[in-house]
C-alpha cells in the first residue's frame, strides 16, 4: 500500500467518524438499518475446494483446511489396535500424525497401502491428520446448480457421523471436514482404548 493509499484511507476513515458523530440517535439507527439491508458491493471471495479421487468415489474438501499435498513415497509406521481404515502414523514437519485411507474410512473397510497414494495433510479445530487419496485437483468454487442435498449419500453412508456429508456435487461427496476429522480422532481413541 502506497503512502497515498494510506493517507486516503485515513482521511476516509476520519470523515466517516465525523459523519457518524454528527448524527442524532434516530438518524444513526436509520443509517445503520440501511447499511444492514444493503446488498454488498464488494466482491465476496469464493471459497476454493480440492477434489479428491478415491478408489471407489470422489470427494470434495475445502482447500482452506489442506496444509500440504505430499506426493509419494511415504513412510508409514504400523501400530497395534488401530481402526482397519487407518494405515498407521507418518511424520509431517517433525510431527507424528495419523495416516488414514480416506476411501477405506468412508467405505468402512480395511485400508490398502498403495505406493502411489497422495498424502493430504489436513488441519482443523487443532486436529492434524494425513488422508491418503489417489489423485487431487483444485476447484475454484462450486456451481450451486450442480449441488444436491446429502439424503442419498446419508442413506448409503449411514455409519458416518451426522453431518459428515454436506451434499453431493456432480457425483462427488462434499465432506464436512470438521465432523470427519473429529469422528476419525474419536474412533482412533475408542479402538486404542478397547484394543
Amino acid at each position: 500500500m502506497s503512502e497515498y493509499d494510506i493517507l486516503a484511507t485515513a482521511l476516509t476513515d476520519q470523515s466517516q467518524v465525523l459523519f457518524l458523530e454528527g448524527l442524532n440517535d434516530q438518524d444513526f439507527w436509520h443509517y445503520a438499518t440501511e447499511l444492514a439491508s444493503a446488498t454488498p458491493t464488494t466482491k465476496v471471495e469464493i471459497e476454493q475446494y480440492l477434489e479428491c479421487e478415491l478408489e471407489q468415489k470422489r470427494c470434495i474438501l475445502p482447500l482452506a483446511v489442506v496444509r500440504e499435498v505430499v506426493p509419494p513415497p511415504h513412510q508409514i509406521t504400523l501400530l497395534p489396535s488401530i481402526p482397519a481404515w487407518m494405515l498407521g502414523i507418518t511424520a509431517w514437519r517433525s510431527e507424528a500424525i495419523a495416516a488414514v485411507d480416506l476411501d477405506a474410512y468412508l467405505m468402512q473397510c480395511p485400508a490398502r497401502l498403495r505406493s502411489d497414494y497422495i498424502l493430504l495433510v489436513v488441519q482443523q479445530y487443532e486436529i492434524t491428520l494425513g488422508l491418503f487419496v489417489t489423485a487431487v485437483r483444485s476447484m475454484p468454487g462450486l456451481n450451486l446448480e450442480l449441488f444436491s442435498p446429502p439424503e442419498q449419500a446419508i442413506a448409503e453412508y449411514h455409519y458416518l457421523s451426522v453431518g459428515a456429508i454436506s451434499g453431493i456435487y456432480a457425483g462427488a461427496l462434499v465432506l464436512d471436514t470438521g465432523i470427519i476429522l473429529t469422528d476419525i480422532v474419536e474412533l482412533i481413541r475408542e479402538t486404542a482404548a478397547y484394543g
